[in-house]
């Protein structure tokens, strides 16, 4: 037990510097002023956190003020002719993600103040960081939020995000000069996807033979391939752009198997450009699977190389098509719409008013209450029809996971049987189920371009 003279919890009526009879205390030892230091910084860095994203001042190259539209978004915004409703465009603080990384390196936890408008101040519990093909990640949650999420990637010159709560989302993608710009993206469910169906998978995730569950410490690594044309470096801004792009992609899929419950990780083992000048997309998606029609071809060879069980095709989507994105429904292959595509590819299909007919419980979800909730997998059709708000939420279906308004995100197969609308919908047991065969694809081998 403490004596009378040692120093307390902190000032006692007034008295910071003595004991309570008010004898002066013996002097703190250098270990004790240590840990004092280091508990006074983590609270300081806890209880405060500057802006992330910075005035424009000096303006990036390239870069001139905007008058913003009319009517259109907040004081200091401008309408983006890319994306979203609006956009803001910022500096970085380089500072701040460093200190950041740090922290969360240090003490397992650390935060960010996102400062997304002049009116919208988020505050990012960063809970975990970890290298990327070229650069490093942070990835938590938005604290005072039911659910909202954040994943920063951060390369060596530009930094890409997505920002996700249940009344607001955002991007922040890189300009020229060192700029940033902040987009809405609120709500934007996953965009019409076609997917191909293998004839000899009639049936999708009715059996449990190999174990749908998993471990944190079971993770299967899946290896991916990214390719793309010119028409998207051009549009992203160059090589070194294209790859912060490709490589936030792959981030934001493995933050989304993370917090749905899936124990799939996926590997950029190879990320490079392809000559190849769009068409429509079945026919680009045609070309990418065949190996011998004189177009892609070397996006086997590459795979085979690097050992990459799945390889992923980023386009420049052609006015009028009638799909944003397409995969091989238990293959290797899927173009644009990277998280969603990777879902067809390990064996997941729409949510069940948009996949009829079909059995099992691979399926996204759509549906909920007041609100129509849409999962990763799922679209939005059910929503239109019955006449409710869409809400996407990042999540695979599944359950055991609910949404900001406390509606299960899927439909259990054990429980009562409803109408095939109404059926099982568990896309995560389905990718805990099947991630062991994809993952053994092709064997895998070292190395990320």
């Amino acid at each position: 037990m403490s004596s009378s003279k040692n120093v307390g919890s902190g000032c006692a009526e007034g008295k910071a510097a003595a004991g309570r009879d008010g004898s002066k205390p013996p002097p703190l030892k250098p270990s004790a002023l240590f840990v004092l230091g280091v508990a006074a910084l983590a609270l300081a860095n806890w209880s405060y956190a500057a802006d992330l994203f910075l005035p424009l001042q000096p303006a990036g190259a390239g870069v001139r003020a905007v008058a913003p539209a009319a009517d259109a978004a907040p004081a200091g915004l401008r309408s983006s002719a890319v994306g979203g409703v609006w956009e803001r465009r910022v500096r970085i603080s380089r500072t701040e993600l460093a200190r950041t990384r740090d922290e969360v390196e240090y003490s397992g936890e650390g935060r960010l103040r996102l400062n997304v408008t002049a009116d919208v101040d988020l505050d990012m519990v960063v809970e975990r960081t970890a290298p990327t093909a070229w650069g490093y990640s942070l990835s938590g949650r938005i604290e005072g939020r039911s659910v909202g999420f954040a994943t920063l990637v951060v390369h060596p010159h530009a930094v890409s995000a997505s920002i996700w709560t249940p009344g607001a989302s955002y991007e922040v993608v890189p300009l020229s000069g060192g700029a940033h710009a902040v987009r809405d993206v609120t709500e934007k469910p996953p965009a019409e996807c076609a997917g191909v169906a293998h004839p000899e998978r009639p049936e999708l995730g009715m059996s449990d033979a190999s174990g749908a569950q998993g471990a944190a410490d079971d993770v299967s690594m899946v290896d991916i391939l990214m390719v793309w044309t010119p028409a998207v470096e051009e549009v992203r801004g160059g090589e070194a752009l294209t790859k912060l792009f490709v490589d936030g992609l792959v981030t934001f899929a493995n933050d989304a198997f993370e917090r749905s419950g899936v124990f799939v990780s996926l590997n950029l083992v190879g990320a490079e450009g392809v000559d190849y000048e769009e068409e429509d997309i079945f026919m680009d998606f045609d070309r990418l699977i065949d190996p011998a029609d004189g177009h892609m071809d070397n996006v086997h060879i590459l795979r085979d190389t690097l050992g990459a069980d799945l390889v992923h095709l980023r386009r420049r989507p052609q006015v009028g098509e009638s799909a944003s994105g397409i995969a091989e429904l238990w293959g290797a292959f899927s173009v644009n719409v990277t998280t969603h595509e990777i879902g067809h590819s390990m064996g997941l299909v729409h949510d069940r008013y948009d996949s009829w007919g079909l059995s099992g419980y691979a399926f996204g979800f759509a549906g909920g209450g007041r609100f129509c909730e849409v999962t990763i997998m799922a679209l939005s059709f059910r929503c239109r029809a019955s006449g409710k708000h869409p809400i996407f939420v990042p999540f695979f279906a599944s359950p055991w996971r609910y949404s900001p308004m406390g509606v299960p995100l899927g439909v259990s197969r054990f429980g009562k049987q409803r109408a095939m609308v109404d059926g099982p919908a568990d896309a995560v047991r389905a990718l805990n189920r099947n991630r062991h065969e994809v993952a053994s694809w092709r064997r895998s081998r070292s190395g990320t371009n």
